[in-house]
C-alpha cells in the first residue's frame, strides 16, 4: 500500500509504503482474501490531495497473463493536523555596540492543532531588513525542547556577542524557531521575528601625527601618531595602525608596507594613544614617493566615520650619487 500525489504506481512522489505485508497461502482460482491495518502517518508528509495506491504482487512472483490490474486506486485528503511553532514575542535592547555583548529572551508557541516530536534550533540572526535572507548573519544558534504540545510555550534566553565589524546603523535581530527544519508544520512563514535594533559605534581618528618629509635611503627615519576616540562610545576591538609607501595618493595592493602596530582595546571616548616608531629606507628606491598612514585599516573595529582614518604625506627619498671624478690607468 502506497502514499501518492498522483494515481499511478512508479513515480518518484511514491515514496512513502504504508504497508507492505506478505501473503504466502495459496489462491484458488475464483477466490480471494481480505486484509485490513491502521497505521500512523509520518510527520513529515504535508496536508494535501493524495491518492492510496492498492498493489498486488508488487515485486511481480507470481507469472500473471495481466498485470494492470494488480493497483485499485483511491483518491484521501491528509488533513492539517501538524504542529506549528511560532515566534511570539522577544525581549531585547533597542540598541547595542559593536564589539559587545546582547541579552536576548523569546518565546515560542505551538499553535498547531498537533504535538512536536523531537528536538530542533533556534537561531539568533543579524539582518539589514526585517526579512530572512541568505545575507543574514547568523550570531548563535540554541538547542529548544524535545517536545511541545499543541498551544504550549516555551522561553529561550541567551547572550550573543555583536561582531566588531559591524557597520552601525538601523539593523533588525531576527529569532527564528525551528533553524534546522526538523519539524514539519503546517505554516512556516510565522517561524521569526523581526525586531528592531540600533548598533552603535565609536569613531577612531588620526588627531595628530609626525611624519617627516624626506629621509636618506639606507638610514632609518622616526614616525610619531595620535589616534583618538572621538566619540561617546568605548572602541572593544582590536586594530592595527599601519604605514605604508606608495608611489601615488592612493592606498591600494601595489603599495609597499612599511611599518604596523598592534592595538588591543578598548579605548574610552575621548581616549588617545601615541605610537612612536622607528622605519628603515633600506632597499628603498631614490624618488619622490607618499607616506600613508592608516589606522583599522582592516575594519576589525566598526565606526560611523572612517574617513578620518587616513593621513597621506609627500615624501622624498634622498640618496649620494657617486661619480668616479678621477682615473689613472
Amino acid at each position: 500500500v502506497w502514499l501518492s500525489r498522483d494515481p499511478f504506481r512508479g513515480g518518484s512522489d511514491d515514496a512513502l509504503v504504508i504497508s507492505d505485508n506478505q501473503n504466502v497461502t495459496p489462491l484458488l482460482s475464483g477466490t480471494s482474501y481480505t486484509t485490513s491495518l491502521s497505521t500512523t502517518l509520518p510527520a513529515r508528509i504535508s496536508p494535501g490531495a493524495y491518492f492510496v495506491l492498492f498493489t498486488t504482487d508488487t515485486y511481480n512472483h507470481v507469472p500473471e497473463t495481466d498485470v494492470a490490474d494488480n493497483v485499485f486506486t483511491l483518491p484521501v485528503t491528509v488533513t492539517a493536523t501538524a504542529p506549528d511553532l511560532t515566534t511570539v514575542s522577544a525581549n531585547v535592547a533597542s540598541s547595542a555596540l559593536v564589539g559587545s555583548e546582547l541579552s536576548v529572551e523569546w518565546t515560542i508557541e505551538n499553535s498547531g492543532a498537533s504535538a512536536t516530536f523531537g528536538g530542533w534550533q533556534d537561531q539568533i540572526l543579524i539582518s539589514d531588513d526585517p526579512y530572512l535572507g541568505p545575507a543574514d548573519q547568523v550570531l548563535t544558534a540554541v538547542p529548544s525542547a524535545e517536545s511541545l504540545g499543541s498551544g504550549e510555550q516555551y522561553t529561550n534566553q541567551t547572550t550573543v556577542d555583536i561582531p566588531a565589524d559591524l557597520t552601525p546603523g538601523n539593523k533588525y535581530l531576527l529569532i527564528r524557531t525551528d533553524a534546522n527544519r526538523s519539524v514539519v508544520e503546517t505554516m512556516e512563514t510565522n517561524n521569526y521575528l523581526a525586531v528592531a535594533l540600533e548598533i552603535l559605534a565609536p569613531d577612531l581618528a588620526i588627531t595628530s601625527y609626525s611624519l617627516p618629509h624626506e629621509g636618506l635611503a639606507g638610514t632609518d627615519i622616526g614616525f610619531s601618531w595620535t589616534v583618538t576616540n572621538t566619540s561617546q562610545f568605548t572602541a572593544l576591538s582590536s586594530w592595527s595602525d599601519t604605514l605604508y609607501l606608495s608611489l601615488d595618493e592612493q592606498l591600494d595592493e601595489s603599495d609597499t608596507h612599511f611599518l604596523s602596530k598592534y592595538r588591543s582595546g578598548p579605548l574610552l571616548p575621548g581616549e588617545s594613544y601615541t605610537i612612536e616608531a622607528d622605519a628603515s629606507l633600506r632597499y628603498v628606491s631614490a624618488g619622490s614617493q607618499y607616506l600613508i598612514l592608516i589606522s583599522d585599516g582592516n575594519n576589525y573595529q566598526g565606526e560611523t566615520d572612517e574617513s578620518n582614518n587616513l593621513v597621506v604625506v609627500p615624501f622624498e627619498v634622498l640618496a649620494p650619487d657617486l661619480i668616479i671624478s678621477e682615473g689613472v690607468a
